[in-house]
């Protein structure tokens, strides 16, 4: 973690490395997701570093952490797409067997479970 801090007369700015990024590194004093907590009184400035619950220091965590954010990125960004999608492929599917099975006894056929008697 880079913490950079710069006071410019009245200004104040803290710069911690990462934004959001993968995290790097195995040193564990600089290897975790965090925040700053920031207090304004009137007697000053306190800044508080609030660390987050981070994936675990193995390369085993880290790939899955990494590809839990990629997917659920992809998921978030793409919904409308993957429903489309899912549905044409279903529409399609369903489109198929009725060509195929041009009486709907044999349709229903394949879903019917045998009984034994």
């Amino acid at each position: 973690m880079l913490i950079i801090k710069v006071n410019v007369e009245t200004l104040h700015i803290i710069i911690t490395g990462g934004a959001g990024a993968e995290l790097a590194g195995t040193d564990k004093k600089h290897y975790f997701y965090h925040y700053l907590k920031v207090n304004v009184t009137k007697k000053g400035i306190n800044y508080e570093l609030i660390k987050l619950h981070s994936p675990d220091y193995n390369i085993f965590d880290r790939v899955f952490w990494a590809l839990w954010i990629y997917l659920y990125a992809f998921i978030s960004i793409n919904a409308w797409s993957i429903i489309i999608v899912i549905g044409l492929t279903y529409t399609l599917i369903m489109f198929i067997y009725s060509e195929h099975f041009k009486n709907f006894k044999d349709f229903i056929y394949l879903f019917r479970w045998k009984n034994k008697k």
